[in-house]
């Protein structure tokens, strides 16, 4: 399932997936369920380019 938002792409796969477009890279979550634990990945890509890359990575 495909979603425009706000011009960019998000995909989304209800209780496993979200991902988008941010700027000019890709951000996603990904979720995993068992009978204990909820784990919650979190992963964003950005080009070598992208100027302010390592303080965004590093938040």
């Amino acid at each position: 399932m495909a979603i425009i938002l706000a011009g960019r792409r998000l995909t989304y796969q209800p209780t496993e997936k979200i991902s988008y477009e941010w700027v000019e890279g890709l951000v996603t979550f990904e979720i995993a369920v068992n009978e204990q634990i909820t784990q919650l990945t979190f992963s964003e890509s950005l080009p070598k380019e992208f100027p302010h890359r390592i303080n965004d990575m590093s938040g």
